[in-house]
């Protein structure tokens, strides 16, 4: 028999009583733990190997190379949305996520639906009554404050080929 493996299954399990785990302890709940433990601890190994590699070829952070790739996925989800959208009524990408906003949450006011969506006031309006012109959303007064609109799906959108 193989002492050196068990060894290192008992100190793999000293590890995981020691862990802080709330939930019962079942062997399950083990082998995911050390699953997980497996993982993180090659994901850091890899991480530490690009850190390197960026630090010591290109003299960047790896914080520096992931704003530069965030940056760039958008710039991809920009063109790619264009092409998509090009016979749908839709006049930017910015218009189908104010319609993937609505339909994830439900009818709620201009205001609340702009800071959901992340733009300033003034361009989320413009949105908005971009939407409500093309028929995709309607608006009526709130029912606790007359000065809110609420706005919702029409049901032009569930037609609608997206």
């Amino acid at each position: 028999m193989d002492y050196k493996l068990l060894q290192d299954v008992i100190k793999l399990l000293e590890e995981f009583n020691n862990y802080g785990i709330k939930e019962e302890k079942s062997l399950d709940v083990f082998l995911n733990w050390a699953y997980d433990k497996k993982c993180m601890k090659s994901d850091s190994a890899n991480l530490i190997k690009y850190q390197d590699w960026i630090n010591k070829n290109k003299g960047r952070s790896i914080e520096s190379e992931i704003n530069t790739l965030i940056v760039h996925l958008s710039k991809y989800a920009k063109i790619h949305s264009k092409e998509i959208l090009v016979n749908s009524g839709f006049t930017s990408q910015e218009d189908f996520i104010y319609l993937i906003t609505l339909k994830s949450f439900g009818e709620m006011n201009k205001i609340d639906l702009i800071r959901k969506n992340i733009q300033e006031k003034p361009a989320g309006i413009k949105i908005i009554n971009r939407l409500i012109k093309k028929g995709f959303i309607n608006q009526h007064d709130s029912s606790l404050d007359k000065r809110n609109k609420i706005v919702s799906i029409t049901d032009l959108v569930y037609a609608s080929p997206f």
